[in-house]
């Protein structure tokens, strides 16, 4: 019998995704390309700028003229973003930057449901079946969730960071300087990974040392093209509005409704600590990392829309394995699995389904009162499907083991 239910089985996932050879990823990831491509080519090859491209454009034709590219109305992204996009503007024209921005995302998108598909458990054993049941994984990902679709529609560079953040961390033990540079061109263009600097640095013992080199490389470029650009000092001091929230989940909403007025600076300060902590207490193998890692980025993004949330697809994935894999071992499979566990399907199939499709627009115009338990409700969800993946995980005798992986090296 292959790896026990728990780290066993995370990392059986992960040791088949590695044996798969690249024909296979090559394969997987020209597919999904090309069927998210004829699902969104409206949105790919349309001359008109998506809601978030223009506002992105006008804070490059600010910067392109010398001003401040927090005159443009909405942008919240580092200055460095504006910069680089200001120069391909001026060298490409604004259809060919816009051009090169959606392939940017149409890439990154597949990519992070391929990555996605990897922790997906198949007791098939024959590798043409569990490659495919990863490539179908991956499209109901990409086609079933609104959040890829939405994402590109709008033009937000969400999927990109996403792509680039999830990429790192599932290179992070194999390649820690590249895994930084990836890391570290995501906090260049949309800082959602701040956080994981201390996450990483509180795995550094448990990687002998890989994750610190990560977290430094990280840490010493999204710092040095905030430092090294002008405008650091408007980014640092942007404000959330109410207006910004609409739609959204996320912490700071949520301390907002409390009362409680802190900034996203302020925020990731406070819980710095805890992350390392936790990290290192809980990170004892690859899927424990990943896991962490992802549900501090998604619960500290000053804003979670439905396209923030794609970062976070390996989880649920995860999550929703260790139940397939602990029903298929037991006497009979499902058709006579007991109660408990077809409730605890149900159970974690709800919260996946929580987080997947979350959506803070619905209630808006509520009381604030009612908007705490509203939202408190779907920015749990990412935690417990977190605290049930680690559970698992800590409960197998592999748990500490650091597996071979597709991250181990060129094959």
């Amino acid at each position: 019998m292959r790896g026990e239910v728990g780290a066993g089985v995370l990392a059986d996932c992960w040791a088949d995704f590695r044996r798969l050879g690249w024909r296979w990823h090559l394969l997987a990831l020209s597919l999904l390309i090309g069927v998210l491509a004829v699902r969104v080519a409206p949105s790919l090859l349309s001359g008109v700028p998506q809601i978030d491209e223009l506002c992105y454009e006008r804070a490059f034709a600010l910067v392109a003229v010398g001003e401040s590219p927090y005159g443009a109305n909405g942008y919240y992204y580092p200055p460095a973003f504006a910069f680089v996009g200001s120069l391909w503007t001026r060298y490409l024209g604004v259809n060919a930057t816009r051009a090169l921005y959606r392939a940017f995302s149409l890439v990154a998108a597949a990519a992070t449901c391929w990555l996605a598909a990897a922790w997906w458990w198949s007791p098939n054993r024959r590798p043409r079946v569990w490659a495919t049941e990863r490539i179908a994984v991956a499209l109901g990902l990409m086609l079933a969730t609104p959040g890829v679709h939405l994402g590109i529609e709008a033009g937000n560079f969400s999927l990109t960071a996403a792509g680039l953040i999830n990429a790192a961390l599932h290179a992070a033990e194999a390649w820690p300087v590249a895994a930084g540079a990836l890391l570290g061109l995501s906090l260049m263009t949309k800082p959602l990974a701040a956080i994981l600097v201390p996450a990483l640095l509180g795995t550094a013992r448990v990687t002998g040392g890989r994750s610190a080199v990560t977290a430094m490389v990280a840490g010493a470029l999204g710092a040095g093209a905030l430092l090294l650009v002008p405008f650091r000092g408007e980014m640092l001091a942007l404000e959330m509005t109410e207006g910004t929230f609409a739609g959204t989940i996320s912490l700071l909403r949520l301390l907002r409704l409390l009362h409680v007025d802190l900034g996203q600076v302020t925020l990731l300060a406070l819980l710095s600590p805890l992350a390392f902590l936790v990290a290192r207490r809980f990170g004892g193998d690859r899927s424990a990392r990943i896991c962490i890692a992802l549900t501090l980025v998604l619960v500290t993004a000053p804003a979670i829309w439905l396209h923030t949330a794609t970062l976070f697809f390996p989880v649920p994935v995860m999550a929703l394995a260790l139940v397939r894999a602990r029903i298929a071992r037991q006497p009979g499979g499902w058709a006579r699995a007991p109660q408990r566990s077809r409730l605890e399907l149900a159970l974690v199939a709800s919260v996946c389904v929580a987080v997947l499709f979350l959506n803070g627009g619905g209630f808006d115009r509520l009381e604030p009162r009612l908007q705490v338990v509203l939202v408190l409700a779907p920015l749990a969800a990412p935690v417990l499907l977190c605290v049930y993946v680690l559970r698992a995980s800590t409960s197998s005798p592999r748990a500490n083991a650091t597996p071979a992986s597709f991250a181990d090296g060129p094959r």
